[in-house]
């Protein structure tokens, strides 16, 4: 199944344009690799929160909020805040999901 690299479809799953790649600027394909991480691990949860992200009144960009804790992780773990996690679990896959 081939996906259009542009169109509403994006914006339904909770990117901000039609386009992912403007939202994706910051942490690259590293956010994409959680979200599937996330969605195969918790998925009951994922769908959860997926759900509320469509809600009317309370509605958010679902993929977007994915991406901005990509962004925190990466940003925690540049300035050395997690190392002694990494360090204890020996992987940064398992701190950082």
């Amino acid at each position: 199944y081939e996906v259009p690299r542009s169109g509403s479809h994006w914006v339904s799953i909770g990117f901000q344009g039609t386009s992912p790649h403007t939202d994706l600027r910051s942490t690259g394909m590293l956010s994409l690799v959680q979200m599937l991480y996330f969605l195969d691990t918790h998925f009951s949860l994922a769908d959860d929160i997926f759900s509320v992200s469509q809600d009317t009144t309370h509605g958010f960009p679902f993929m977007v909020v994915g991406i901005r804790m990509t962004l925190l992780v990466l940003q925690v773990v540049r300035q050395g805040r997690l190392f002694h996690r990494m360090d204890a679990r020996k992987s940064l896959f398992d701190v950082a999901n």
